[in-house]
């Protein structure tokens, strides 16, 4: 994890716990040197990681993208397979 995850964590967790409205959200952001927006997504991210908010977290997240990228590959190589280019219907007649 990279050193902006863990600010993100440390950031979203502390602003969560001290139930920061968005007005918090501001000053907290400014306090940090951060935009207000970057905070604002992390504070929601880590309520969903935490099962505070509904939504996915971020291994369902990614397991869907690895689930979609396979099925474009799969299905390419099916239309490839199905089409064959036409050799399917070579007869050699002797």
């Amino acid at each position: 994890m990279s050193s902006a995850g863990g600010l993100c964590a440390w950031c979203a967790s502390g602003a969560r716990s001290r139930g920061v409205s968005d007005g918090g959200v501001t000053a907290i952001s400014a306090q940090l040197g951060i935009n207000r927006e970057t905070l604002r997504r992390w504070v929601i991210e880590q309520e969903v990681e935490t099962g505070d908010r509904p939504g996915l977290i971020r291994a369902e997240r990614s397991r869907i993208v690895e689930l979609e990228r396979e099925n474009k590959e799969l299905r390419r190589a099916n239309e490839m397979a199905g089409s064959g280019g036409g050799r399917n219907d070579l007869r050699v007649r002797l």
